[in-house]
């Protein structure tokens, strides 16, 4: 044990800096989480769902790409560079309904199932977008469509970030800065009852267990996605 900035740190894991009295840190997250649930505040669902509302008042084709890009980001838990460098058909399989995320350090692709909510607005977007090959989410604003010389069609993360924050303001939504990842997550640890290995693999932070079967995790994954976007 050592000291550092007036407090007392150990080099073991968490569990070593708690007395037996006090509750782990993932018990008093998940009491904390329902506490502000049943406050009457709208949790990750609840901004979701108003977000949804005021990207459904858009017109096509930017209001199914908005609600898509929604529900992507919170029913998989996905950063926002994973779903700038969404490509189709490489990262989507539409039959399966799934969606791959690149690992560079492994050079492979993993594939993880989308909730239901998550793949009929997926699919949705994609009947309008068409079939050619390119980035999964497109910007649409006039800039683009004016400049024939645009070597990058694709939203980009300061681009989501400035979409989200428009929703958030037109759905008075005061959480701000918007992260639908760490909401999902949130919310995720929620719904299922404080299972940090299935959220774990849910979120794909593979800290613990990273050789477990992957039908197993996949598994995992769709049933706490359905919790999210059923």
């Amino acid at each position: 044990m050592r000291q550092r900035h007036g407090y007392w740190h150990t080099t073991t894991s968490w569990r070593g800096r708690f007395p037996s009295w006090v509750d782990p840190p993932s018990s008093r997250l998940v009491d904390k989480r329902i506490n502000h649930a049943r406050s009457g505040t709208p949790g990750g669902r609840g901004i979701i769902l108003r977000l949804i509302s005021v990207a459904n008042q858009q017109s096509e084709p930017k209001r199914s790409r908005d609600v898509a890009l929604l529900w992507l980001i919170y029913g998989c838990a996905l950063h926002l560079r994973e779903a700038v460098d969404m490509r189709v058909p490489e990262l989507i399989d539409s039959e399966r309904g799934r969606i791959g995320i690149p690992q560079r350090a492994k050079n492979c692709i993993d594939w993880f199932p989308m909730p239901p909510a998550t793949q009929r607005a997926l699919f949705i977007w994609m009947y309008l977008r068409g079939s050619l090959p390119g980035p999964l989410f497109m910007r649409l604003d006039r800039a683009v469509a004016a400049d024939a010389q645009s070597s990058s069609p694709s939203l980009t993360v300061d681009g989501i970030r400035c979409l989200l924050a428009t929703l958030a303001r037109r759905a008075h939504v005061a959480h701000w800065p918007l992260d639908l990842r760490r909401m999902a997550i949130s919310e995720a640890l929620v719904a299922s009852g404080g299972d940090w290995e299935a959220v774990d693999h849910f979120a794909r932070v593979r800290s613990r267990k990273s050789d477990q079967d992957p039908v197993m995790r996949s598994a995992s994954d769709a049933d706490v996605g359905r919790l999210l976007a059923p």
